[in-house]
């Protein structure tokens, strides 16, 4: 048996919650981006341009690792696969710790 998302499966406070969700990264940037304008200046769509860079090429890393490790756990998996159980341990627990 196939599991496959149905028209259904969702109700419609799940379906506005996956909405802000996908939206939430995007409005974090469009609204914070005038107030960090009037602190730094010019300096801001640059600022942005690079976290965007950086962004891209940790999402490359993530997909090579998944390519390679097909795990659930994420960050703690590919830590643990790539630098060792100790910093993979180390990592897991900041992720905790970090959480809102």
């Amino acid at each position: 048996m196939e599991n496959q998302l149905h028209k259904n499966d969702l109700s419609y406070i799940e379906t506005m919650g996956i909405s802000v969700a996908i939206m939430a990264p995007t409005a974090a940037m469009a609204l914070n981006g005038s107030l960090a304008a009037s602190i730094a200046g010019t300096s801001v769509p640059l600022t942005f341009l690079l976290a965007m860079i950086t962004i891209g090429f940790v999402a490359f890393s993530f997909i090579q690792f998944n390519r390679h490790f097909s795990s659930s756990g994420s960050v703690y998996a590919f830590t643990t696969a790539s630098l060792g159980p100790r910093v993979g341990f180390l990592s897991g627990w900041t992720l905790l710790l970090n959480a809102p």
